[in-house]
């Protein structure tokens, strides 16, 4: 691989990995760069997906510690997702993930709406922006479940689905289901990484640039989420949501 590529491929994951961190979308970023430098589509997505594990990783441990998030909180979840990502691959054998693209942009939207509903606290409760455990809601880790089907299924925009919709379905903070959501992605990203690798559907020297480039965007991420807080997460999670929904609803991804 020439020297121009691999640079590009180094500042696209840089910049990937902090938008993945923060939201989620950066597949849009690094797919399309693999794709325009003449990579095969199969062995893109396979890479991509092996390295946003790494990344994922990178920002799980970065945050480990600094949100308030409890083991059960970031666990529980992933585990959902993982076991709805059964399903969800048998799904992506037998439909054709392609019906269904031009629906999620308007789930999208519908999630930023969603987004800045005020919520209404039950007697008592205590606001998301403590530091303290909380009980996760059963309705939250259903809905992680199925964000797990839909991540093995389509999986486009999936970090930015959970950010739009999880942090009141479990009753979390932003920053602290931020943490949740890299273990989540990390988890459904590893599965979905060894079944590619499996399959031989990675390219070695495509990583080879990719993964290190991720991992610094995940590291730089996490630590501008735990700077800017709750306020800072929340209007890049409106912005790159909206920003993608009408991608994909005008057909540019």
């Amino acid at each position: 691989m020439d020297v121009l590529p691999i640079i590009a491929i180094l500042v696209g994951g840089v910049v990937a990995g902090i938008v993945n961190t923060l939201v989620g979308g950066g597949t849009s970023i690094v797919f399309p760069l693999l794709l325009a430098l003449g990579i095969d589509p199969q062995l893109a997505n396979g890479s991509n997906r092996f390295c946003v594990a790494f990344q994922a990783g990178a920002a799980a441990k970065t945050l480990r510690g600094k949100t308030g998030a409890t083991s059960r909180e970031t666990f529980a979840p992933a585990l959902c997702a993982v076991l709805g990502s059964i399903p969800g691959a048998y799904l992506a054998t037998v439909l054709d993930p392609e019906l269904f693209k031009a629906l999620v942009g308007w789930i999208l939207l519908a999630g930023v709406a969603f987004f800045f509903v005020p919520k209404k606290k039950s007697k008592g409760e205590a606001e998301f922006t403590t530091d303290a455990p909380r009980r996760l809601s059963p309705v939250g880790l259903l809905v992680a479940f199925l964000f797990g089907v839909y991540g093995a299924f389509l999986g486009a925009g999936i970090g930015v689905l959970i950010m739009l919709y999880l942090p009141s379905l479990l009753r979390l903070p932003l920053v602290r289901m931020l943490e949740v959501k890299v273990w989540m992605v990390f988890a459904l990203s590893a599965t979905a990484g060894i079944v590619f690798v499996w399959q031989g559907q990675v390219d070695w020297w495509v990583v080879s640039a990719l993964l290190p480039s991720y991992m610094i965007g995940g590291v730089l991420g996490a630590k501008l989420a735990i700077r800017g807080g709750d306020a800072w997460v929340r209007r890049s999670i409106a912005a790159v949501a909206a920003l993608l929904a009408l991608a994909i609803i005008a057909g540019l991804i």
